[in-house]
């Protein structure tokens, strides 16, 4: 069953938050049924369950925002594809218990001039799982530490740009091409919007991963390098 409660008190320009629900999540049909010569799934899965509680709170006056949450989620008879390290296959299977605790700060300053904004967001977690020396290929590769900044400015009338600079520390290994179980590098990257805007339209042109880093993330993936995308949005 799932169930959930939410409650929030305000003082002035401070609002304190606490929260409670209780989830689950079923197998899909890759997890239950799907073998190939590099995994072997399992049609005895039992669904994944976590609880969660959160604490926040909350700082907004004019121009300043502040937003912090700690929170702590047990997890029970996780689904992930797992394996020993003297073996090659991946099974399907539930892990015992992974439990996660994190926090995460962030800072806003919108002073609205040729500044428009200012932030800062931090986010940290850590595991404590129960699953012995198996190697997780999902379930136990996670954020460890998440750092960002981003500023809004503008250029030139209704012209402006927004630069983010991100930092990201994942947990975890991953399967190399080589063969080789590898640890996940810390990565940093840079992306840039210029727009045009006025009430009713922007147009704009973002430049993702600005200087071509190359990194693994999540599942091992190898990430593309620099990005182009250009839209337009229109509010009616």
């Amino acid at each position: 069953f799932s169930c959930s409660a939410n409650t929030s008190y305000r003082i002035k320009n401070c609002m304190l938050l606490c929260s409670f629900s209780h989830t689950f999540r079923m197998p899909t049909f890759t997890d239950l049924y799907y073998d190939s010569a590099t995994q072997i799934a399992n049609h005895q899965l039992k669904p994944e369950k976590s609880t969660t509680c959160n604490i926040g709170f909350n700082y907004k006056k004019k121009t300043l925002g502040i937003n912090a949450n700690i929170y702590y989620r047990r997890g029970k008879d996780i689904i992930d594809w797992a394996r020993t390290q003297s073996e090659e296959v991946w099974k399907s299977m539930n892990i015992d218990n992974v439990n996660a605790f994190g926090t995460e700060l962030s800072v806003r300053y919108n002073p609205k001039k040729f500044l428009k904004s200012v932030g800062a967001t931090y986010a940290f977690c850590t595991l404590d799982k129960h699953s012995g020396t198996l190697v997780s290929k999902y379930a136990l590769d996670y954020l460890h530490n998440s750092v960002t900044f981003d500023i809004n400015h503008k250029i030139y009338k209704n012209w402006g740009a927004n630069w983010q600079l991100s930092y990201r520390e994942r947990n975890g290994t991953y399967v190399a091409a080589d063969g080789n179980t590898t640890h996940y590098e810390p990565f940093t990257l840079l992306d840039l919007q210029t727009y045009w805007e006025n009430d009713f339209t922007k147009i704009f042109i973002e430049v993702s991963n600005l200087f071509g880093k190359k990194y693994f993330d999540y599942g091992g993936i190898e990430q593309p390098g620099m990005q182009l995308r250009a839209g337009i949005t229109v509010q009616l």
